[in-house]
């Protein structure tokens, strides 16, 4: 009778060593396989794209209208505000240092001139503008109607067959006194490609529409359309439920449609018609 105990004893060892250690071994093998849980730091944003981003849509819209250079638009205005951080952009959305008034606005501020080769402090009164958008519309407009002394003073730079050419067109027409300065809006083209974007964009539209974020959006903001190249993810459009938005650029982008929008008269980015309702004119 001991000895049947033993055997079943011994038979029942057999059979649990048989059925546990295949499922050990299949639970360790899918414990292995899942990807291990680690805190991920949020992507940084290329705050120097975003920017780029925000701008070469409208100026291309102002390349089909008064044919000054995307690139020399987008160069000058990150020369010029130091990437839309200089104290006349926060204070008077003068992307392009352009001195006098505004219909009737401007601000005072000091200022770097060179005058004999040498570098000398003055004050100032600069343009002061509603929008970044306003402050390139009226740099367009400078380059066509030239100064109230010379009304062809910019015809070069609008003659200008690439970048290069337009930039020393620039310098020889006196926009800036910095001898330099030819070379450094060449150099900011270079260093960010900025003369892929020096061609007439039919998809893109200047458009002034007043709407609201849809409550149920689920929909991201974007640099420009998502289906762009090296589009870049802002926020949610959740972030702007409840607050009036200024719809100022439109795209097609296939069946898609896309909107440009701004908040407070500051740029936030592109989003999906879908996300959108436009208040209708009255």
């Amino acid at each position: 009778m001991a000895r049947k105990k033993l055997k079943k004893r011994r038979l029942f060892i057999s059979l649990f060593f048989v059925v546990s250690i295949p499922l050990a071994l299949f639970v360790l093998a899918t414990t292995l396989s899942k990807p291990i849980e680690t805190s991920k730091e949020p992507e940084e944003i290329d705050e120097q794209q975003v920017f780029i981003d925000s701008l070469s849509g409208h100026a291309q819209i102002l390349y089909e209208k008064y044919h000054v250079l995307p690139s020399i638009t987008i160069a000058q205005a990150i020369l010029e505000s130091d990437w839309g951080n200089s104290e006349l952009a926060s204070k008077a959305n003068n992307l392009f240092g352009v001195k006098g008034n505004y219909k009737g606005h401007h601000v005072t501020m000091d200022t770097d001139e060179f005058e004999k080769g040498e570098r000398k402090t003055i004050r100032a009164k600069f343009r002061k503008y509603s929008t970044f958008f306003e402050s390139m519309d009226d740099h367009a407009k400078l380059f066509v109607q030239g100064t109230s002394w010379n009304k062809k003073k910019y015809k070069p730079v609008l003659e200008a067959e690439d970048y290069k050419e337009a930039a020393g067109a620039l310098q020889t027409s006196g926009y800036a006194t910095d001898p330099e300065y030819a070379d450094k809006i060449s150099a900011i083209v270079e260093k960010y490609d900025l003369d892929e974007y020096d061609e007439v964009n039919p998809s893109l539209k200047s458009v002034d529409l007043k709407g609201s974020i849809k409550d149920s959006a689920v929909q991201d903001v974007w640099s420009k359309p998502s289906t762009d190249d090296q589009s870049i993810k802002l926020t949610s459009a959740q972030s702007y439920v409840g607050k009036d938005i200024k719809v100022v650029s439109k795209k097609q982008k296939g069946q898609s449609v896309w909107y440009q929008f701004q908040v407070n008269n500051k740029l936030v980015g592109w989003i999906d018609d879908s996300a959108v309702e436009i208040m209708e004119a009255t």
